[in-house]
């Protein structure tokens, strides 16, 4: 999961369960600065936060089954 910090903001607008490459930036914020999809193979993006609160949960990464 992804917690939102001062001045978040996505990259652009995803939607529910779209597929994420290795190193593709998906959002920035004051303290981690551009954050990309770390996750080696790639990720879903589970339930991205539209209207993201402070502290709260921006997104969780679904890791395909396959690459467990």
């Amino acid at each position: 999961m992804e917690i939102v910090h001062e001045n978040f903001e996505w990259v652009r607008q995803f939607k529910e369960f779209e597929f994420i490459p290795y190193g593709e930036p998906v959002f920035r914020d004051d303290v981690r600065g551009l954050t990309c999809c770390t996750v080696e193979g790639g990720a879903y993006l589970v339930m991205p936060n539209k209207l993201p609160v402070l502290g709260e949960e921006a997104l969780f990464w679904g890791v395909p089954a396959d690459t467990q």
